[in-house]
């Protein structure tokens, strides 16, 4: 009976752990609120194999993702500089902090940042506001990891020149404990047959972006089950 009751207590303590899914959180603007990737790459990361995550957000979604996010639309990165803010307050004004200590993500997808840049947004005050994110998101969890997408183009702006800002940024804050890594949403997109609007993806566009996240997150959530990581070109 003693054993019973020691076996059933070991069980409480490790199933949880053993089984506890891989919390991943989009943050972003009206191309993460309005659009289906996100639905598109949970099915595609499923197919693939990478099951133990789940989307986490207090926003909810009817693209089949079954999950939350964290998208608003119109909202900006950064206060820092031109534009009205019709989206609400921008990110960097203290947003994120209550969201983490309701969340506690393992992963943050971010997809942000056409909105500072129809406003001729500067990319260093744009990086700012990430690296303040990504310095709460810390302070939430030190070994959260960080996922930045290169935004595709969009024909209200010209977004090159944050993305050319988002690799070198990202080196420099990435650390062991608390990678931050890039992935390309821009190569291979375009605005003009990948979007309903010139911003925000159509189909097309939607199928894209997921790809663009896929790989980096399929080793993410394979490599924390313990499995390692596949090939790019498996997902």
């Amino acid at each position: 009976m003693a054993r019973t009751a020691v076996w059933f207590s070991l069980c409480a303590l490790f199933f949880p752990l053993a089984f506890a899914q891989l919390k991943i959180m989009p943050l972003g603007d009206s191309t993460t609120a309005i659009t289906c990737w996100r639905g598109v790459l949970a099915q595609e990361l499923r197919t693939a194999g990478a099951e133990n995550f789940q989307f986490v957000g207090t926003q909810r979604s009817t693209c089949g993702d079954n999950g939350g996010h964290e998208g608003y639309p119109a909202i900006k990165a950064t206060a820092a500089q031109s534009g009205p803010n019709i989206g609400g307050a921008p990110w960097d004004q203290n947003k994120l902090p209550p969201i983490l200590a309701a969340l506690h993500p393992d992963v943050v997808m971010i997809l942000l940042g056409v909105n500072d840049m129809a406003f001729r947004g500067d990319p260093s005050k744009i990086t700012a506001a990430f690296g303040k994110l990504v310095d709460q998101m810390r302070a939430d969890n030190p070994n959260v990891q960080v996922v930045v997408a290169q935004i595709p183009p969009a024909t209200l702006t010209d977004v090159r020149p944050l993305d050319v800002a988002i690799p070198p940024w990202a080196a420099a804050k990435s650390t062991p404990e608390s990678p931050v890594t890039v992935v390309d949403c821009f190569t291979g997109f375009d605005a003009s047959a990948d979007t309903r609007d010139g911003v925000h993806f159509n189909d097309r566009g939607d199928q894209k972006v997921a790809a663009c996240f896929a790989p980096e997150l399929y080793r993410i959530i394979t490599e924390d089950a313990g499995s390692g990581g596949a090939p790019a070109a498996s997902v």
